[in-house]
Parts: C-alpha cells; structure tokens; sequence
C-alpha cells in the first residue's frame, strides 16, 4: 500500500463521515500518545501503518463520541453554575447577618443585659 493511498483511504473515510478533519501521519517514537487533533488536523505519531490505522479508529470515536457527551458537560456544567449562585447568595446572607450576632452577643454581655448566671 503506497503512502500516498494510506492518506487517501484515511481521508476519504473522514469526508465519508462528514468530519472536517485533516489527517497528517507524522511517525514519532518519542511522543507519549498515539494520536491527536489540534485545530482540524488528526495527528498520528505511530510509526507502523497497522497501528496507525489503530489510532484514527480511536480518534475518530473519540471525535463523534463528544457531539454524544458533550450535552452531559453542559447540563453538568450548568448544574455547577446554580450550586455556586445558590452557595453565594447563603454566604451573604450569613455574613450580613454575622454584625447583628456580634452585637446581641455583647449587649447580653453587658452588666446592663447581663442574664442569670
């Protein structure tokens, strides 16, 4: 299989999936991971075709999988919003109410509010 139709095959599968994404085959032992997308481009660093072919499958998955979760990180992240509104507006209304504390507690102190002892 020449290079030029292992980017070909790997292409057309792409426009088959009406994915918008670029592939580059950019073999490097030295990376850490496999593959990635960046900016519309699917990177692949492994150096052997089957492996390779290993990758776009992963990241091809991966890339329809987050249309699919993605409303779970947005419900999620909506969900996060009202707790920290709803955690604000307590702690505000403690604190707000902490100098009225203060000063009943020095007033029933005082030898003229002073209580039973």
């Amino acid at each position: 299989m020449a290079i030029e139709s292992f980017f070909e095959q790997m292409q057309q599968i792409l426009v088959s999936l009406n994915v918008p994404l670029t592939v580059k085959w950019m073999p490097n032992p030295n990376k850490t991971i496999h593959g990635e997308i960046k900016q519309n481009i699917l990177f692949i660093y492994d150096e052997k075709k089957n492996e390779a072919w290993d990758t776009f499958t992963h990241e091809m998955l991966e890339y329809k999988l987050k249309k699919v979760t993605n409303i779970y990180r947005k419900t999620v992240n909506a969900l996060i919003e009202v707790i920290q509104e709803i955690a604000y507006t307590e702690k505000e209304s403690f604190i707000e109410s902490l100098p009225f504390l203060i000063v009943a507690v020095q007033n029933a102190k005082s030898p003229s509010g002073e209580g039973p002892n």
